[in-house]
């Protein structure tokens, strides 16, 4: 129980940090993207892999509710 305990807290961390860091980097990023299609592909690229490590954090997270 103390692994699953461990290894929850962590994805938690995991999780909060990247919440912080997307709220610094959308902020830089509109800065980058005034008129500049591409760097708005790109980010929104990102934003969607990002979002897509979050949900997977999230499922581990919910798989490992007993």
């Amino acid at each position: 129980m103390h692994d699953i305990d461990v290894r929850f807290s962590s994805l938690l961390i995991y999780f909060l940090f990247i919440a912080q860091e997307v709220d610094k980097d959308k902020q830089k990023r509109d800065a980058e993207e005034m008129g500049d299609a591409m760097k708005s592909l790109e980010n929104r690229t990102l934003d969607s892999k990002r979002e897509m490590d979050i949900i997977a954090a999230l499922d581990e997270m919910k798989s490992m509710k007993v």
